[in-house]
């Protein structure tokens, strides 16, 4: 039981809101009281739960760490970003602590890509932890893999060119790693992968892709954003939307779901 509980004032108690005096402290679901869907009259329109009341005040309980800000996202991605905000999750985002490319050279010696990104993703959120022991912390990588390969994200027009070169007409998967830790201890992680097809693509078909794309995309978001103009480039694909484009989102639902961050 939370030790934090407080008694607020209110005019009126009807079936599904209350209509306060102030505007109270926003208060979490919890224990074995009737919903209350909404306060109106302090422009309040969360849903809570009351513990008891009498005929002029309302046991709460105050806000706890499980609806705000208690999910870190480290990642430096504008994408998953967005697709988090997308959900309405509650959230907070900082980079990495790793540096990634000493990371990739320490772990060369492996020989499944698959196995890198997890380590990957298993670092950056272990290691984040520590520094933010009270959140859960999301740590994401996402590989391009060819011939069991994991093939880099090009940093230029030139170096995008090369690549969708190689890809061009064949098929490929993009593999994510996600993985959740608290203060330093994995809770939970989840791999995703999905397979895709470019079509045949023209050398006239390619020079027009890459010019129209935008360097800082190319450097933050991969060769091909499937959200935009990368979708014209492919035949098939097979797999899930979000894990292309870098995080398993239905999988991460569910575990907050199961560990109640999620309303």
């Amino acid at each position: 039981m939370p030790t934090n509980l407080v008694y607020m004032p209110f005019l009126e108690m009807r079936k599904d809101h209350i209509i306060w005096f102030t505007k109270p402290t926003i208060c979490t679901k919890f224990g074995r009281g009737k919903p209350i869907i909404c306060a109106t009259g302090s422009q309040l329109s969360v849903p809570v739960l009351y513990l008891r009341h009498t005929k002029s005040h309302i046991l709460l309980t105050n806000l706890t760490t499980k609806t705000m800000n208690k999910i870190l996202l480290a990642s430096t991605s504008p994408t998953r970003k967005k697709i988090l905000v997308n959900t309405g999750i509650k959230f907070i985002y900082k980079p990495p602590l790793i540096n990634e490319e000493e990371e990739k050279k320490k772990l060369i010696k492996i020989k499944k890509p698959e196995k890198i990104c997890q380590k990957l993703a298993r670092q950056k959120s272990t290691i984040t932890s520590l520094k933010y022991p009270t959140y859960l912390v999301l740590g994401v990588d996402t590989c391009l893999i060819y011939k069991k390969k994991i093939l880099s994200k090009p940093k230029t027009k030139k170096a995008a060119k090369k690549l969708l070169n190689i890809l061009n007409g064949k098929e490929h998967k993009i593999y994510s790693s996600l993985c959740v830790s608290k203060n330093g201890k994995r809770i939970w992680s989840c791999n995703d992968e999905a397979k895709l097809k470019i079509r045949k693509l023209t050398k006239t078909e390619i020079m027009k892709y890459i010019n129209k794309l935008k360097l800082i995309k190319i450097q933050t978001s991969g060769l091909y954003q499937i959200e935009d103009l990368g979708i014209t480039l492919f035949e098939k694909i097979n797999g899930s939307y979000f894990t292309i484009l870098g995080i398993p989102l239905l999988p991460l639902l569910g575990f907050l779901q199961k560990k109640k961050v999620l309303i």
